[in-house]
């Protein structure tokens, strides 16, 4: 029956540090959701989280023959209503590279290279149609599975306890060199999921006030299917976080927890006794307590 206020908070985060731990920033929060899109690996401390960039960009075209209904196949040309149809939104170009390079302004001359000959073959008046601007945007690709692009959410193991920070850093602690055996699961994973933070089932650090660390929660990875995604997983994630129970996020967005799970009981058991079921699981032991997970088909599908 109480109420509670919201607001709006405008701030630029740089890196993790300044929202968690608590001591950083991160005290009054009881759950932190990192939904940042494609910037999101560019926040020091997240460059593990197993993102590609990839930018796409459109063309705005005059819709000179009134086209009345939007044409997908492959590429697609949709009149914009907020004009009443006047213009065409065509697209989108798929371009891969680095983050700074996706990040770049639209460039009409390369989008029309890249797109021209397919939206000509999906819509021949669009070759001839007057052009009146470009847009730019970047998709944040998770890994594909067999299922396809399926975006990633779930809490971040191990988010309640300082050694997250020594993750996102990439620092490995080797069970000789850690006194609690908890910290010792903390490994570091690089390859296709990148360097991975710290395995779950770690203990509560108390934000000095007797209650809990905020949780660390992911939400990212909506590719080129955001708009169809979004809602859907975010009262999934909402569910999850409300409910402290990563369960009731679907099964396949948490699948990069497996790679977190596989290091962090190799380096539980130690490097040597694990070796053959790391091996399985494509990861190559690189030195003690870090490995490196080796792209093996379907291994985390």
């Amino acid at each position: 029956g109480g109420t509670t206020d919201v607001s709006w908070v405008n701030h630029t985060v740089r890196s993790l540090k300044s929202v968690w731990p608590p001591a950083s920033g991160g005290a009054g929060y009881d759950a932190i959701i990192l939904a940042a899109g494609a910037r999101i690996t560019t926040i020091s401390g997240l460059g593990w989280i197993p993102l590609r960039p990839c930018r796409g960009q459109n063309l705005l075209l005059r819709n000179t023959r009134r086209l009345r209904k939007p044409l997908i196949c492959g590429k697609y040309i949709v009149p914009a209503a907020a004009d009443g149809g006047r213009t065409l939104i065509a697209g989108a170009t798929f371009e891969y590279g680095t983050a700074e390079a996706c990040l770049q302004p639209a460039d009409p001359v390369v989008a029309q290279e890249l797109l021209d000959a397919d939206l000509s073959e999906l819509y021949p008046p669009a070759s001839g149609s007057p052009l009146l601007g470009c847009q730019a945007g970047v998709r944040a690709l998770p890994p594909r599975s067999h299922l396809g692009y399926v975006p990633l959410a779930g809490e971040l193991p191990g988010s309640s306890t300082p050694s997250l920070m020594a993750a996102a850093a990439g620092t490995a602690f080797p069970a000789s060199d850690v006194a609690d055996a908890a910290d010792a699961r903390m490994v570091t994973a690089v390859g296709e999921f990148g360097a991975c933070a710290p395995a779950a089932n770690m203990a509560v650090e108390s934000r000095g006030n007797g209650r809990p660390a905020p949780r660390l929660w992911l939400l990212a990875g909506l590719g080129s299917r955001g708009l169809i995604h979004h809602a859907l997983l975010s009262a999934e994630v909402a569910r999850a976080v409300l409910a402290e129970d990563s369960a009731h996020i679907p099964e396949h967005a948490r699948r990069w927890e497996k790679c977190l799970d596989d290091v962090a009981d190799a380096a539980q058991r130690g490097a040597a006794s694990c070796a053959p079921r790391a091996a399985e699981k494509g990861l190559r032991i690189q030195g003690s307590g870090v490995f490196e997970y080796e792209r093996a088909e379907g291994a985390y599908n």
